[in-house]
């Protein structure tokens, strides 16, 4: 930005171009200093070329504005706004600014990522975690549920507001889109401090504001040197058909304001996929049962510490050990898939939630005896869509010929009893009688891992049926949720929260329509999907506590996904997927936009494991991970980069997943483009018509492999777990070497 500007001339027309981008979403901006934190009655001087002095409480109060301009396809200006005190004040509680706007409508979808979704304007209960839909609500067709403790807008025509932090969400913005005027309003904050946000809405819904502010703390006199207000945004107005819209625009500026993130090169993805097979060989694996156990230490005496059934990692995690592990974890997936089958489908075909200690529980989370058993939609989806990914792997090694017989008629029956449940249904709901099919909670797009799963079934076991009613339930996914801006019911004790789950399971699914059917609309929906799922993933490095266990560390948030917005918290990884569909939309698509953001998850991802030669925390082993990522104060400010409570299976599964499914380069050669997502560095030195020379260096203290995806042709689709096609370079920690890779 540019220095202050005070000449009027100049001001004004910089302030012209900031009135006309406001005057086409109804909208103006307003500084305001208030005696209390209301945001109701702001006390606003007169504005005379960017100077205002009034007297709330006999003080007064100047503001300055800086305007720039800015360059690109989407209209924006850059601003800069300081606020001081003229003179001693002892109840000036609040300074920031609002934007207010007229039009309004309970229509307006309103965003703030990881946050808010539709303002949040869902159907609510009384109800702590874990949420469940309740007896009123099931049995019959619903609209999304979510607790009442959470932000959120009315649905009915009263006044209503909300109010956050900046740090709960994913991205420093807030924005929304206006079905009447068919444009949206975008701003992006530059996350100097943990702003307080708030939107109202008056009582007959034609007006609202958005406000952004600090809150002086405690009742001490303030002067212009002990309290002031500086905060610097960009504002973009654009116009916009649908939601959707809106989240595609979000996703290519979301870091506009904060700039490109810093990427620190620390454990290269062999060791750490090292480091969690033999956790899971060691404490995850149960040798009298049979089976890897999906809970941490810190919750073996719950149900849920034996098999949890797809979502959070059984018939899951086999997939990366048998494509990457060593013969013991080979040997054991397939006794984990054996055990799964034979303890843990009904004869129904459909799949229980939960298996531990012979016996088997509800996936209805407040009830986990209670008969009849439920089981989720997400974990069968999960369950069909990995259990033929391993069938193929195996089937692929032209091994365990008899142990492949034996398990596909099971996972047939699996496919078929989800196709039934469509035909009586037309969808897949939430919940479901395990013994019967017959649908309890219905509604929430917690079905989406159906569609990959039907897809990949209708080629390996080549059934047309099964293909249609994935396009059909893809087609149910995005024009009753996903064009509307959210996608809700991925995690199971989440209630029917927007969630970035159920979002990352249908760019599964998509991706799968579109490889297999070539049909551009699959292409345009999962591009849709991926803007949405942007929005939970942090844009940018936020800065820990410097005494923080992250902190310490010197982590990089950029990455982390937030799971939903019940639970104000990101996490290392994407639950439960490698991300491999990302790097498909590429070659899809020849966007780098989707290399970015794989890079940004799955490189930064691993810093979140602790190590032998670093140790995240006293109670963190080596492998051990945790699912938090605090950015906000949600568990108080002394948790903050903190709270590493104990290691969390399913991200240890999600780090199996990455970092054997995600090269450690990819060399794009049509374009003589080499991306990094592992820890290395690497570039291309020369490409001639017959290979590639490249340099590469191990900037660790590990010994390693590293692997190479060299992509001649991006019209030829990859299928699923390409492992065995990337070339392995080892190198010693520190070691340089010249490679000469045959095209």
């Amino acid at each position: 930005m540019g220095v202050w500007c005070w000449l009027p001339v100049m001001l004004n027309a910089q302030h012209g171009q900031l009135t006309q981008l406001l005057r086409g979403v109804h909208g103006s901006m307003e500084p305001f200093v208030e005696q209390e934190d209301s945001l109701k009655n702001s006390t606003l001087g007169n504005k005379q070329n960017g100077i205002s002095h009034a007297a709330p409480n006999h003080a007064s109060w100047h503001y300055k504005l800086n305007y720039q301009q800015v360059d690109g396809a989407v209209p924006a200006i850059d601003v800069e706004l300081s606020i001081s005190l003229k003179a001693k004040h002892k109840s000036a509680a609040v300074m920031g600014l609002n934007f207010n706007f007229s039009d309004w409508s309970k229509n307006n979808y309103v965003l703030v990522p990881a946050a808010v979704y539709n303002g949040n304007r869902f159907k609510t209960v009384n109800m702590r975690w874990p949420t469940v839909v309740q007896a009123p609500d099931r049995y019959h067709d619903i609209s999304p549920i979510i607790p009442d403790y959470l932000p959120h807008l009315s649905l009915n025509e009263a006044a209503s507001n909300l109010k956050l932090k900046l740090n709960d969400a994913s991205c420093p913005a807030i924005a929304f889109f206006s079905p009447t005027l068919k444009r949206s309003f975008l701003l992006l904050i530059k996350p100097t401090q943990n702003f307080e946000l708030a939107i109202n809405e008056s009582a007959n819904a034609t007006k609202a504001s958005l406000s952004v502010y600090s809150v002086q703390k405690g009742n001490l006199p303030v002067n212009d040197s002990n309290f002031s207000f500086k905060i610097a945004f960009r504002i973009y107005a654009f116009r916009s058909e649908y939601p959707i819209d809106l989240l595609y625009t979000f996703f290519k500026l979301r870091k506009k304001i904060t700039g490109p993130n810093t990427y620190v090169n620390t454990i290269p993805f062999r060791k750490v996929f090292e480091l969690e097979e033999t956790l899971h060989n060691t404490e995850r694996w149960n040798d009298s049962m049979k089976y890897y156990r999906q809970g941490g230490n810190h919750e073996l005496k719950q149900c849920y510490s034996g098999i949890q059934l797809g979502w959070i990692g059984g018939m899951i995690e086999e997939l990366p050990l048998m494509i990457a592990g060593n013969a013991m974890s080979k040997a054991r997936s397939m006794q984990n898939i054996e055990t799964i089958m034979r303890e843990m489908q009904d004869e129904s075909g459909l799949m229980y939630g939960v298996f531990k200690d012979g016996v088997l529980y509800s996936d209805d989370f407040r009830n986990n005896a209670k008969k009849p058993l439920l089981g989720m939609a997400r974990r069968n989806g999960d369950a069909l869509y990995y259990l033929l990914q391993n069938l193929i792997v195996l089937k692929n090694a032209e091994k365990e010929h008899d142990f492949v017989q034996k398990i596909e008629p099971k996972a047939l029956k699996l496919a078929n009893v989800l196709v039934n449940i469509w035909k009586n249904y037309k969808q897949f709901g939430q919940l479901f009688d395990v013994k019967t099919g017959q649908m309890v909670v219905y509604g929430s797009t917690s079905g989406a891992s159906v569609v990959a799963g039907l897809a990949l079934a209708s080629q390996y076991f080549k059934n047309i049926d099964y293909l249609k009613i994935a396009e059909a339930a893809a087609e149910l996914y995005y024009n009753r949720d996903l064009k509307n801006g959210y996608t809700t019911g991925g995690p199971g004790e989440a209630i029917q929260c927007p969630d970035s789950e159920s979002a990352f399971a249908l760019v599964e699914g998509l991706v799968a329509l579109y490889e297999i059917t070539k049909e551009k609309k699959y292409l345009t929906m999962a591009t849709d999907a991926v803007a949405y799922f942007s929005t939970w993933v942090t844009s940018y490095d936020y800065t820990f506590p410097p005494q923080s266990a992250l902190g310490l560390r010197n982590v990089k948030a950029t990455g982390s996904v937030w799971a939903n917005i019940q639970n104000q918290h990101a996490a290392p990884a994407i639950c439960n997927y490698s991300g491999e569909a990302l790097l498909k939309l590429y070659r899809f698509t020849n966007n780098t936009i989707y290399l970015e953001l794989l890079k940004d998850i799955v490189h930064n991802s691993v810093q979140y494991v602790s190590t032998a030669e670093q140790m995240l925390s006293l109670n963190m082993l080596p492998g051990y991970v945790c699912e938090r990522v605090n950015i906000s104060n949600w568990e108080g400010e002394r948790n903050i980069g903190g709270n590493l409570f104990g290691s969390c299976p399913w991200v240890e599964v999600a780090l199996l997943q990455s970092t054997a499914q995600i090269p450690s380069i990819y060399i794009d050669i049509h374009n003589g483009k080499l991306t990094v997502f592992d820890h290395i560095d690497a570039s291309i030195l020369r490409i001639s018509a017959n290979e590639i020379l490249i340099r590469l260096k191990n900037p660790t203290i590990y010994s390693t492999t590293y692997s190479v995806c060299l992509d001649a042709d991006k019209h030829q689709p990859i299928g699923w777990n390409n492992d065995a096609c990337f070339q392995k370079i080892t190198l010693k920690a520190n070691e340089e070497k010249t490679i000469v890779l045959k095209k």
